[in-house]
């Protein structure tokens, strides 16, 4: 049996693919380079997967099967793997693997002795069975081995600016947490944004308003090698908190409801299989765009009011768990 193994520095090494597939067929391999039994095994690296493409050739003349595997990590591609091999030795058994017994050679035969009926006075008694758990046979691996699941789950914290939806740039602070798969991504926020004020034109009348709330995105999320472009969509519910300042005399608080549809693009770049880095770029379409006003007699005037439209840039770090 020829084995050929190629994989990153940091993965298993083709001894420990060895002895994985070893531990399962319950015998030790006869290794010899170019034998007609072949595995080769191929693992690499790409966006944040691991993939293992497996090869493996019982003879000259029989077709070659093949396999290809992916996990977030060498070690599942290298249990996975060894599975696989594993079966198809206990199906195929190649040659060398399992040396089979010679039989003796005959030898003269021997005509048995007389009985003595005396014998069977002093005969020993039969050895006692011996009790206690028996050895299992290697269980049947048939079938193919699973793979990792595709699916993820993922949670980050990203930082930035929103304007719009606030008086001025508003600094945000936004938590989310993601399920991960091929090429998608869907993710519940929370987010708040720090006070900003806003001040009438002409008086020293203002308010200082602050936004917290969620809300859910859909995201077409494809990758290239370890980058990864999404097209996001969803939906947003904040709740926008007014508090009087400057000249107004009682510090009235007024609240209401910030409805927005956010479209936006986002980049990550998988540092490790578990941690990424992310920016964001949204533009907010407001569905209900709250006001604070003061009266003051009859007149009633306007502080603020959220913008139709407006724009949130942020940027953080992400961390993916295992699938």
């Amino acid at each position: 049996m020829d084995v050929r193994w190629s994989a990153p520095s940091h993965c298993p090494s083709r001894a420990q693919f060895i002895a994985a597939i070893e531990l399962l067929v319950g015998s030790t391999l006869a290794i010899t380079p170019g034998a007609a039994w072949v595995i080769d095994a191929t693992l690499h690296h790409d966006g944040g997967t691991y993939h293992l493409d497996l090869r493996v050739e019982t003879s000259d003349t029989a077709p070659a099967s093949t396999r290809h595997l992916e996990a977030p990590d060498c070690e599942t591609l290298v249990e996975a793997g060894s599975l696989a091999v594993g079966a198809r030795i206990i199906e195929h058994p190649p040659q060398g693997a399992a040396p089979e017994e010679s039989e003796p050679e005959p030898g003269p035969v021997v005509p048995p002795p007389r009985s003595d009926p005396r014998a069977a006075e002093f005969a020993p008694d039969p050895a006692p069975t011996r009790s206690g758990p028996q050895p299992q046979p290697v269980p049947d691996a048939g079938g193919p081995p699973r793979a990792a699941s595709n699916l993820r789950a993922a949670a980050g914290i990203f930082g930035g600016i929103d304007y719009g939806s606030q008086p001025g740039l508003a600094g945000v602070l936004r938590g989310e947490l993601s399920l991960l798969g091929t090429a998608w991504r869907a993710s519940a926020v929370a987010q708040h944004g720090f006070a900003t004020t806003a001040q009438h034109e002409t008086t020293d009348q203002a308010v200082r308003v602050n936004k917290t709330g969620g809300g859910i995105r859909g995201c077409w999320a494809p990758s290239v090698g370890r980058a990864e472009f999404a097209t996001c969509a969803g939906i947003d519910l904040h709740r926008l908190r007014g508090e009087g300042a400057g000249s107004i005399q009682t510090r009235a608080r007024s609240q209401g409801l910030w409805v927005a549809l956010p479209l936006g693009l986002t980049a990550a770049w998988a540092v490790a299989p578990s941690f990424a880095l992310r920016a964001t770029v949204e533009v907010p379409i407001a569905l209900r765009r709250p006001g604070f006003h003061v009266t003051d007699g009859e007149q009633t005037q306007t502080l603020f009011r959220s913008l139709g439209a407006g724009f949130v840039a942020l940027i953080g770090i992400e961390v993916r768990l295992p699938g």
